[in-house]
């Protein structure tokens, strides 16, 4: 890639049914983030973001990386799924860009060259880049992409660690909360969105009171083994399962992490409903436990459940945005 020549960004993001970025059946142009952007609807899903002048590929690769936080907290402020592939494709270039767009049925234009059509890609200013993709369906609700994109700066603006997205754990927990958009059923919907917060708790040990009770329990359940008669295989297996069951109880419930978690996170980032919420996704949490456990919940509770469970999964990972992903949590 040329260093001497301004450079665009071409940076492709797919929103989820329910929401579009509305008055974009030609490309609108708008500053964005200090720079000048082509904003494009490939179908009803697929937009991508034409960002410039870059002096080099390392820059524009810097504001790929703020921009997609930004564009993370975006979709969580207008509650949206989103998509931003963070490979990179390299351009395809045409020897002859007359004769590739007389091949694409643009006679009379050029095509200087190719890229996958989600994936980000860096080409010098002035060349004229295609992609090929099939039209979408229609879907419902939408957004002014200024508004949307100022939304997209906030979060930039917001973001203190910008390699928040490389946490796996974060990563995890933004794709279930992503996925919960495409749930056709309401228990699903609840279930992945619980997952959500899950993804991003860790194991941790019960207070030391509790580690002496488990351990006293564990010597009496290894005496109990050895007075065990050999042909009892089934009183032994017992006794080994609950030997086994202790390991894990050495470790805080998920159901406890999960609280935990939301207090904590949210405290961070100077919530100021922080315990509150903390106690909500406790409600929440019990409800999924219900309904897992019982294969039902009442349609009001379960309404009640995924409404709270996407504000909290929504808050926390703003807020793990704000803080960044070092928080200890635990």
């Amino acid at each position: 890639m040329m260093q001497n020549a301004e450079l665009v960004l071409r940076l492709p993001f797919s929103l989820g049914p329910g929401k579009r970025l509305e008055g974009i059946e030609n490309p609108v142009e708008f500053q964005f983030a200090g720079r000048a952007c082509r904003l494009s609807r490939l179908n009803d899903e697929l937009y991508v973001a034409s960002v410039s002048p870059f002096l080099s590929d390392t820059e524009a690769k810097e504001f790929f990386v703020t921009a997609r936080n930004g564009l993370v907290w975006a979709s969580l402020q207008h509650h949206v799924a989103l998509k931003v592939n963070p490979q990179f494709d390299e351009v395809t270039y045409a020897p002859d860009p007359e004769g590739a767009a007389r091949n694409l049925g643009l006679a009379g234009s050029r095509v200087d060259g190719l890229v996958n059509a989600d994936q980000p890609a860096i080409y010098p200013v002035g060349k004229h880049i295609r992609t090929i993709i099939a039209k979408g369906v229609g879907v419902v609700g939408g957004v002014q992409p200024q508004v949307f994109f100022s939304t997209v700066e906030e979060g930039i603006a917001m973001a203190r660690d910008v390699n928040v997205l490389d946490d796996p754990r974060f990563s995890t927990s933004l794709d279930l909360y992503a996925a919960h958009h495409y749930e056709h059923s309401s228990a699903a919907k609840l279930l992945t969105l619980v997952m959500a917060l899950e993804a991003l708790t860790t194991p941790q040990p019960k207070a030391s009171a509790a580690q002496e009770l488990l351990e006293l329990w564990q010597n009496e359940l290894a005496e109990a083994l050895c007075q065990i008669p050999a042909d009892d295989l089934r009183s032994r297996e017992s006794l080994e399962a609950l030997q086994r069951e202790l390991l894990f109880r050495r470790e805080d419930s998920l159901r406890q992490r999960v609280r935990t978690l939301v207090r904590r996170t949210l405290a961070a980032a100077g919530h100021a409903k922080a315990e509150e919420l903390a106690q909500l996704a406790v409600t929440v949490y019990d409800r999924r436990s219900m309904l897992s456990h019982e294969g039902q919940l009442a349609a009001s509770e379960l309404g009640d459940a995924i409404r709270d469970a996407k504000f909290i999964v929504e808050e926390v990972l703003r807020s793990r945005l704000v803080v960044g992903s070092n928080l200890e949590t635990q």
